[in-house]
């Protein structure tokens, strides 16, 4: 089974920490919904919960370096990534070329330094870098389809990786990445898609 890919085209503002607990999450009194936390769920119980009603989940999530969201062990390795839509990302994303024989990857990352990351696309005879913007957004375009790494290297020689990045034809897979000497990142906010 594929991961699932959850986008959050606008993070809330409401603080996590003001709500009142509630069972595998808290509630919310401003908008008076329940706001799930992920790291309560396996990546099969998020999807369900997800796919399960008209009204998108308003959710928590604690993103990990690599893009993965925090979850409880899931089957056969499962898991979930985060897609934080920033506007300079959708347009990334949007503006990303993937033709019939070729797909691409976009995505964003964050990290303390000034200087930008420079990123690299690996897989078998393929090898691609470029350097994220002053927005921290990157993307390698017209790319074979395969299974790619992406190795991420900060201003001042720190490296970390995403595997198993599956490029296929015609598609756009979106990847974000967060420098690991930032400390775990955590949002909330309305999933604003089901997961594909």
């Amino acid at each position: 089974m594929a991961n699932t890919e959850i986008l959050f085209p606008e993070p809330c503002h409401e603080d996590w920490e003001a709500m009142r607990p509630d069972e595998r999450g808290r509630h919310c009194a401003a908008c008076d919904k329940k706001v799930h936390d992920l790291a309560t769920y396996t990546p099969e119980e998020a999807e369900r919960l997800l796919l399960s009603g008209e009204t998108p989940a308003c959710l928590r999530v604690t993103i990990l370096p690599d893009g993965r969201v925090a979850t409880l062990p899931g089957r056969r390795g499962r898991f979930l990534m985060a897609a934080i839509g920033t506007p300079a990302l959708m347009l990334a994303a949007a503006s990303a070329t993937a033709g019939p024989e070729t797909g691409a990857i976009a995505g964003s990352v964050r990290s303390p330094d000034i200087a930008p990351v420079r990123v690299t696309a690996l897989a078998a005879g393929v090898r691609r870098s470029t350097t994220a913007n002053d927005a921290g957004v990157y993307r390698f375009d017209h790319l074979p389809p395969g299974t790619y790494t992406l190795v991420f290297s900060s201003a001042d020689h720190r490296k970390w990786s995403i595997d198993k990045v599956a490029v296929r034809a015609n598609r756009v897979v979106r990847r974000d990445s967060y420098d690991p000497a930032m400390p775990i990142m955590h949002t909330t906010g309305i999933v604003a898609s089901p997961p594909r």
